[in-house]
């Protein structure tokens, strides 16, 4: 038989044999039909756990202590922050993954109602949006794990209520998503709860996720913290399409080895550990460790520390997905790169990988930049990976990144690097699509850098420069209808320097495209432009040249209407002054007789918007720095 056949199969067969021949044909049918329909709904969660591959998880999402406690974590992450993970999917294809493993802080995310927990935070989701595109666009597939749930023995009922729901949630969102390609891991590492509690839990959420989205296949692993030894008393869901997954960190003694947040470290204390085991290399067990367990896996890991104990452990996903025909993943297993050895790292990975690809079981690697990673340095690239890591993931070759034909590059390094206070000075952005095929609705984004305004000169050989969007919003974009291949567009924009004595960064960003473009190490460029002495600082010595007029102080600079304006002028007569906004638009003029000497006088300012304002006075062809004030 392919099928363990439960009890209420049996009962069906025996019955079957206690009937007469014409009801035998009838029951008969009945249990093929039976087995038919279990055979086509098995067989869909098989179909897609062949397609996960090799993998890797991206722990970014997950990492709530990151954020301020004392205001709930709500700012762990930077949602800015999404657009530089793109160039981590192009590594992970270029390594030969075919899977991206994203482990969510969901919990964080929404409310603590049971009943209806919402969205405290919707921004973020842009981010896992983000990932699904992307990793549709790499031809990848994506697992999203609820990680760091809080589901325990003391809140078992009211949190399974809550976290069906925020699943319900998610999954909503989600639902339309390719189902062959989208895959909803319903809750990392549940722990301290028995296996039948869990799976009760487990059913509940399954139950929910279905109301949303019946055709995605979900994965579920045993308690534990998924451990492969607690599959066998999970046993099988209700639901048919189910991956089953298991973590696996054997021997743990070398895989934490270090780890102090294991139990504050003492049973992982002794560090230099190697895999295989070696006498000659084995340190002397850390006196931290006694009277711990650690203690007995140092004086264990002769027989638990070999490649033969690996395969025999591995064994028990092999077994229980034979058994129970339901498939298997590895869902995560790795180990700490500051205190294994890189050699020794490599030969567990490789033992590792080859025994679950002989048996076909997929796998994910934990994690890609954290502390488990396999990279030298901060930034991942092939280029980074150690040679034997080369070898050990199965790169038999190194294949060149991939590529959409996407690429658009966003330039300002044509630019001067410096600059002089209260002069003009021309920015040139450029453009270039370096892909193989058009693009179009290309919007950048360029906001004018701290202390300078526009003095009215913008010129681009394509498309519409736009100061102001719709709703009075600022936001500075330079929109490109259409950039064939090999082909470049450039924008120039004349800017006016305030006086400052720092340095002035100017940042200029892809937003958007069409097609979206997913080579991502060139869609920003910053010009950072160091302060120059000013060439006319002596100038005002000479009377001749002098500013006849400069204006002293502002108050209050922060206003709902009036303000005392206090000036100092060599000359006598009327002098127009100009409030200009923070784009560097005239918007009034104002004529006010002044005298030599100390001035003041009142400026009602009640019908301007609100926002930054700046005034200054023309008398003199010198240039001189405009006065601000905020209008509230």
């Amino acid at each position: 038989m392919l099928f363990n056949l439960n009890s209420d199969q049996f009962f069906v067969q025996q019955a079957f044999y206690s009937t007469t021949n014409s009801m035998k044909k009838t029951r008969l049918f009945i249990v093929f039909c039976f087995h038919l329909t279990l055979l086509k709904s098995q067989s869909v969660p098989f179909q897609r756990v062949a397609t996960l591959g090799k993998g890797m998880a991206l722990s970014w999402l997950e990492r709530y202590w990151l954020g301020d406690p004392y205001r709930n974590f709500a700012d762990y992450f930077d949602v800015n922050g999404i657009q530089n993970r793109k160039n981590d999917l192009l590594v992970m294809k270029q390594m030969g993954n075919k899977t991206l493993r994203l482990p969510v802080w969901f919990t964080g995310w929404y409310s603590t109602s049971s009943t209806n927990p919402t969205v405290l935070t919707p921004q973020y989701f842009t981010a896992v949006d983000s990932f699904v595109r992307w990793t549709n666009d790499l031809d990848m597939n994506i697992i999203i794990d609820y990680h760091l749930g809080e589901l325990n023995r003391q809140n078992l009922s009211t949190e399974t209520v809550r976290i069906a729901n925020i699943w319900k949630s998610i999954a909503a969102r989600y639902a339309t998503s390719n189902p062959n390609r989208v895959f909803f891991e319903i809750y990392n590492e549940p722990y301290d709860l028995t296996s039948a509690e869990w799976k009760n839990a487990a059913n509940s959420i399954v139950a929910s996720i279905r109301t949303v989205a019946p055709a995605h296949t979900l994965i579920v692993g045993g308690t534990q913290y998924n451990d492969i030894n607690y599959l066998d008393s999970l046993g099988t869901l209700r639901d048919n399409n189910i991956i089953y997954t298991f973590h696996f960190y054997e021997p743990f003694i070398f895989t934490h080895q270090g780890a102090t947040w294991v139990e504050n470290g003492l049973p992982m204390a002794t560090t230099g550990i190697p895999f295989p085991y070696n006498g000659a290399t084995m340190p002397t067990m850390n006196p931290l460790a006694k009277n711990t367990w650690g203690e007995s896996s140092y004086q264990y890991y002769n027989i638990n520390g070999t490649v033969e104990a690996i395969n025999n452990q591995l064994r028990v996903a092999y077994l229980w997905q034979t058994a129970k025909q339901r498939p298997v993943y590895c869902g995560e297993f790795g180990s700490d790169a500051l205190y294994g050895d890189v050699a020794s790292r490599c030969r567990l990975l490789k033992t590792i990988r080859q025994t679950l690809e002989a048996w076909k079981i997929p796998f994910a690697w934990w994690d890609w930049d954290g502390g488990f990673k396999m990279f030298t340095g901060n930034t991942p690239s092939v280029s980074a990976l150690p040679e034997c890591f080369v070898d050990a993931w199965g790169m038999t070759t190194i294949p060149p990144p991939p590529s959409t034909g996407n690429d658009l590059s966003v330039d300002l390094s044509a630019n001067v690097a410096a600059y002089q206070p209260y002069t003009s000075i021309i920015y040139k952005l450029v453009v270039t699509n370096k892909g193989t095929t058009a693009f179009s609705n290309i919007n950048i984004a360029f906001p004018f850098p701290p202390n300078m305004v526009n003095d009215g000169s913008v010129n681009s050989s394509i498309g519409k420069w736009s100061e102001v969007c719709s709703g009075g919003i600022k936001c500075y974009t330079w929109a490109i209808p259409t950039l064939v291949a090999n082909t470049s567009a450039d924008l120039t924009l004349s800017l006016f320097n305030l006086n400052t004595t720092q340095p002035i960064t100017g940042v200029a960003k892809l937003l958007s495209s069409t097609p979206a473009d997913v080579q991502t190490n060139n869609n920003q460029s910053i010009l950072k432009l160091n302060r120059v002495a000013q060439n006319a600082a002596s100038i005002v010595k000479k009377p001749t040249q002098r500013i006849p007029v400069v204006i002293q102080s502002i108050y209050p600079s922060i206003t709902e209407g009036d303000m005392m304006v206090r000036l100092e002028s060599i000359v006598e007569r009327e002098i127009p002054f100009f409030i200009i906004n923070s784009l560097g638009k005239t918007i009034k003029t104002m004529v006010q007789k002044i005298d030599k000497g100390t001035n003041r006088f009142s400026l009602d300012v009640c019908d301007l918007p609100q926002g930054v304002y700046f005034i200054t006075p023309d008398g003199s062809k010198a240039k001189q720095v405009p006065t601000k004030f905020v209008k509230m």
